[in-house]
């Protein structure tokens, strides 16, 4: 003991956790626990089925739980905006442009869009800062406030998901009986199912409020409750709204304003109990009362309706609601049946202790060392839950598509979730329309041209500014057709490189064969107006950048390797399809054409491949690394001569506001390029730094705004350590950091037309067994960076003192490999 003189004080926990102990004989293997309740909205827990979501504070006594639907958003106007009409401007901007006279080609441009109607989607923001118009606002159902009278010597507190049937469980012990609150989402039933207990079976009592958006202007009740952000529940401006309660049901109901069309939506419940009941209501809020029951179930359903809505079809709803006379378990037993095969299609095995509860893993993981094996484990089945939990009939869609997006589902082909790709792909295939007109009015070009945030209803471009010109971003669809393109490598599916990838990538490409138009003093295309998402990033506080750095500029290096991607891919498609297509051959030239990439006086890959500009190293995108990751054109073994440009330029990359995405692209660029202090230095930037939750969800930013960037991405983050592949190609753990040494996967889709069935590894004994299966017959080489002494194929002694080796497969094989090191 030193004679400091100042000691350190425990922070009084109101509720004593569960040990331990009592937790181990308690929770499932694939469950988050959490020791106390939320207090802040980024670490509730949360769970869905895709349409319809809860979020659940856990607080026992006066709970709060969060109703969402998807679709349900504070509209902006009645129908989507059109794109203005400014490729009459397109000329000028870009004579300007080949003259390095950046500002003035955006002032044109910015001009052509006011003039054309576009200056009412613009908001003012500090500093002068002209920001885009954004989307409509997504926001809460409604929430449901539940409050019991408090016992005493309130002790064994948890809550926590099962991941494997999507249930959350509230549960504590106290002098009276205790309480156990279980709630989920079903996925055949399309209700929120909730009951209570207590926990020796005794009556309780317990106050409902149902409240809707705009019901917290009255601040009467709500300070008995946890204080969490809760923005989201707002008053919608021109709305109305309808509460309604009997004594076994409550509907809360809301009308748009008149103005945006006759959109609104309901939420019907009905409320099952053997106690008794009172019930009330007013303008914003359904109140009822249950005295000395046993138990209470709660079915929710939440339903949009985008045209004809009126309040009465709350009824209609309700009354579907009645029609559901399943038990609770039943009910339960039916969504564990559809959850648990698509969790456990693939699967993580990283030898920790799974008791452990996300407050220890992540104490864990800030106490030294690299990486908390457990927490690793649990974020990689968080990752695929929350895929499966946030698809409903649109993809995971927060924020936009220059990689938020794209980061929540890059783990879907890789972990065997086709149907959950299959809902990301119609998503953008159904506003093709409206991606043609974009092209038209913006640059007049056939083809396509997606929007950097399409709406559920519509991928019209008016989410853009002079700040923010992503109009000029024209890799937005090509990314997203990288994805289909890995579903075809995974599948081998013909008839889906037939009939969905070749049309999309064929209007791609009739796009940049009209944007395309001009060539520099080289013979090279240029790419003009182009933008580099998002350089520089205009934010409300006015982070200063070089003076030669310009939003609206020219050759982007990430749009050219979008092209040659988008390119590269169809031409390939063409030949393995036997196609005869009348423009192969402009598209063959055009990729012929395209600019070479620039370095910059230290040598790292520069962003732009024009001479004006300049480098801006500190904001939060790397999108000029596309061809190390989503891409796979660049790698060690593919472009060795590239790989120290691009780590340079990635070592160079400022953190700018802290968005985690940034970061996570960061660590796939290094983790590819073989730059693995780099790699597990990003990588523990999220781990540590208040990127991870008290429920194991992330955020954008540390410690704030939820957001599944992340989350989506674990699991691919976690198999670029175990295994790379690409088309006739396998790299076996390429980079296991010494705290991974030890574990197993099960189910990884390869982009070789191949799968790991399993796979195990021990790196202190030496030792790795893969068992890989084809889909075709082909000749795949393989990649072991670590070194083998013996390598077992089959059971057979094969090779001998070697880090390579080629394998012929035949379709419908597995071959198991062994190897010794």
């Amino acid at each position: 003991m030193s004679n400091y003189g100042i000691k350190t004080v425990n922070y009084p926990l109101k509720y004593k956790p569960m040990s331990l102990e009592k937790r181990r004989q308690l929770l499932p293997k694939k469950s988050v626990s959490s020791l106390y309740p939320a207090k802040a909205d980024i670490d509730v827990v949360v769970t869905g089925n895709g349409k319809q979501r809860i979020d659940i504070i856990g607080d026992p006594y006066h709970e709060r739980v969060i109703y969402k639907r998807e679709r349900i958003m504070d509209m902006r106007w009645k129908d989507t905006p059109e794109p203005p009409d400014v490729a009459h401007a397109i000329p000028e901007c870009r004579k300007l442009l080949l003259q390095g006279e950046f500002e003035k080609a955006a002032k044109l441009m910015d001009q052509a869009t006011k003039d054309a109607g576009y200056d009412k989607w613009i908001d003012k923001r500090p500093f002068g800062v002209e920001f885009p118009r954004l989307h409509p606002r997504l926001h809460s159902v409604m929430e449901l406030l539940l409050d019991f009278d408090e016992g005493q010597d309130t002790h064994d507190y948890l809550r926590y998901l099962d991941m494997m049937s999507g249930e959350i469980t509230v549960r504590c012990e106290d002098n009276k009986g205790g309480l156990i609150r279980r709630s989920f989402v079903s996925f055949p039933k399309d209700v929120s199912v909730q009951e209570i207990k207590r926990q020796n079976n005794e009556k309780f009592n317990v106050k409902l409020r149902f409240v809707a958006p705009g019901g917290y202007e009255q601040h009467d009740y709500f300070e008995d409750y946890v204080l969490v952000d809760y923005l989201e529940m707002y008053p919608i401006p021109g709305s109305d709204v309808a509460v309604k309660t009997t004594k076994d049901s409550c509907t809360v109901s809301l009308a748009y304003d008149p103005q945006y069309g006759t959109r609104g939506y309901c939420c019907s419940s009905v409320i099952k109990t053997d106690g008794e009941v009172d019930c009330d209501a007013d303008s914003f809020n359904g109140y009822i009362t249950i005295k000395d029951a046993t138990t209470v179930t709660i079915l929710s359903r939440s339903v949009k309706y985008e045209e004809n809505y009126r309040h009465e079809l709350a009824e209609e709803v309700l009354e579907d609601v009645r029609l559901i006379t399943d038990s609770y378990e039943d009910l339960l037993k039916a969504n564990r049946s559809h959850l648990e095969p698509m969790m456990e299609r693939s699967t993580i095995d990283l030898e920790g202790d799974w008791t452990l509860s996300a407050e220890e893993l992540l104490n864990e993981q800030h106490s030294g060392g690299e990486l908390s094996s457990m927490m690793m484990e649990k974020l990689y089945d968080m990752g695929r839950f929350f895929m499966i939990a946030d698809t409903g009939e649109d993809p995971p869609s927060l924020f936009q598509h220059n990689i938020n997006t794209n980061l929540q589902v890059c783990a879907g082909n890789m972990t065997g979730l086709p149907e959950i790709m299959d809902t990301y792909f119609r998503f953008y295939e159904t506003k093709f329309d409206d991606f043609r007109l974009n092209a038209k009015r913006f640059f007049g070009a056939r083809g396509v041209l997606g929007n950097v945030h399409c709406d559920y209803n519509s991928g019209l471009f008016y989410q853009f500014s002079i700040v923010y010109p992503h109009y000029c971003w024209t890799a937005m669809l090509g990314w997203i057709y990288n994805e289909f393109w890995g579903h075809y490598l995974v599948t081998g599916d013909k008839e889906f490189l037939r009939d969905r990838i070749v049309p999309g990538l064929k209007e791609i490409a009739l796009f940049y064969l009209d944007y395309l138009s001009d060539t520099d003093e080289d013979g090279k295309v240029i790419f003009y107006p182009s933008y580099s998402p998002e350089d520089p990033s205009m934010n409300d506080y006015h982070v200063p950048f070089p003076k030669d750095v310009h939003a609206m500029n020219v050759n982007s290096l990430m749009d050219i390797m979008v092209c040659r991607e988008v390119l590269d891919n169809l031409m390939k498609a063409c030949q393995i399809l036997e196609l005869d297509e009348p423009d192969y051959p402009k598209w063959k030239e055009l990729r012929e054409k395209l600019p070479n990439y620039l370095l910059d006086e230290d040598g790292a890959v520069k962003e732009w491949s024009f001479k004006y500009s300049g480098e801006n190293y500190n904001h939060r995108h790397v999108s000029h690394h596309y061809d190390v990751w989503p891409g796979r054109a660049i790698s060690p073994e593919k472009t060795p001569e590239l790989v120290k440009p691009f780590i340079l330029s990635n070592r160079k990359r400022g953190h700018q506001d802290d968005s985690a995405h940034g970061i996570i692209h960061r660590y796939f660029t290094a983790v590819r390029l073989n730059d693995l202090p780099d790699a597990m230095h990003n990588l523990r930037t999220l781990m540590e730094h208040g990127y991870v939750t008290r429920t194991l969800n992330t955020v954008h930013y540390p410690y704030r705004v939820f957001c599944p960037d992340l989350l989506g991405a674990m699991p691919a983050i976690l198999l670029e350590m175990l295994v790379y592949s690409d088309e006739g190609f396998i790299k076996l753990l390429p980079a296991v950091p010494e705290d991974l040494s030890k574990g197993s996967i099960q189910g990884v889709w390869l982009y070789t037309f191949a799968k790991i069935e399993k796979m195990s590894w021990n790196l202190k004994e030496g030792k790795a067994v893969a068992e890989i299966s084809s889909i075709v017959n082909q000749t795949i080489k393989f990649a072991f960076p670590m070194g083998y002494k013996k390598l077992y194929v089959n059971g057979k002694l094969t090779f001998e003192n070697g880090n390579e080796f080629d394998l012929t497969m035949e379709q419908g094989s597995v071959t198991k490999l062994e190897f010794e090191f």
